[in-house]
């Protein structure tokens, strides 16, 4: 059954980086996003690995992706938003093919979801109070009735005035998405949430749930070519927070050069490109993972395609 989501929406203007007015329709309690380019992402073995991953941590991803569409030519871009407890998964691409919609409404259908309308635009809601929506053939939303029901609403009146967390999470979220294959950015405390997630599995635990604890804000992306490029910019509660992380980063990145030794197999090795500074209680980091090192930090399931 699904679960009661927050609601972001993003209209076929997600498309293009620069129609970031677009992203003040996300609602004030999504204090964590992470958003990818589909095509990037499935035409790269890092990407396909993480989004195995992914849709393993995200019943609705498995979903989406298993509806009769071909994802590298009917999606462009998928966001999952999540606060207050709750979390919402929003996609862009071309909604309009008959067999991707009889597809999803028969998954719906399973599960107790019903056609509705809202305001002229067609929904699927259930007795328990989740739907979902395409309002334009271009947006996928799913979530709680009045949510959806609210998010159509600001994208009718091109979204309400937003809270100064908010707006500087779509700020951020901004600046990330346009630079990187699949960016993410959190406005609350870094522990058991994506960005932590991938800072443990990124650098063996280095970057640990528990150490981001001292971090309100953390934002980042990661950009896919021969290797996995990964930068993040996260802030600290104090200087001496953003010191300390500066110092164990890199502590571990020199320990982890001496003891890589002759066979140079360390699948830490790749701390040697560790690029990182603190300005203030603001912490930069820029990382470069080979493959060999990503392979050995996340072995692939059976399942998982290469």
């Amino acid at each position: 059954m699904l679960k009661p989501y927050a609601v972001l929406v993003l209209t076929a203007g997600l498309l293009y980086p620069a129609d970031l007015p677009l992203l003040s329709i996300l609602p004030d309690d999504a204090g964590s996003l992470v958003g990818f380019d589909v095509a990037r992402v499935l035409g790269s073995p890092f990407g396909r690995r993480i989004l195995a991953r992914m849709q393993s941590d995200d019943p609705r991803l498995k979903i989406l992706f298993k509806l009769g569409l071909d994802p590298a030519r009917d999606l462009n871009h998928v966001v999952v938003a999540s606060g207050g407890g709750r979390t919402l998964l929003a996609a862009t691409g071309n909604f309009e093919s008959k067999k991707l919609l009889q597809g999803l409404a028969g998954e719906l259908a399973t599960r107790g979801l019903k056609p509705s309308m809202y305001e002229g635009v067609e929904m699927m809601t259930g007795s328990d109070g989740n739907g979902m929506s395409i309002p334009d053939g271009h947006t996928l939303l799913l979530g709680h009735e009045q949510s959806i029901r609210s998010a159509l609403d600001r994208r009718r009146s091109k979204g309400a005035r937003r809270s100064a967390a908010a707006a500087q999470l779509s700020s951020k979220s901004e600046s990330w998405m346009s630079g990187y294959d699949l960016w993410f950015a959190s406005s609350g405390p870094q522990n058991n949430d994506f960005t932590g997630r991938v800072g443990e599995r990124a650098t063996g635990g280095v970057i640990s749930g528990e150490l981001l604890k001292a971090f309100d804000r953390t934002y980042g992306g990661l950009r896919f070519s021969d290797s996995l490029e990964v930068g993040v910019e996260t802030v600290a509660k104090s200087e001496k927070d953003a010191s300390t992380m500066v110092t164990a980063m890199k502590l571990l990145s020199v320990v982890s050069s001496m003891t890589k030794g002759a066979s140079n197999k360390s699948p830490l090795g790749f701390l040697d490109s560790l690029d990182i500074k603190a300005t203030g209680n603001i912490v930069n980091l820029k990382i470069t993972v080979p493959r060999s090192a990503f392979d050995a930090l996340n072995p692939p399931a059976p399942d998982e395609v290469q």
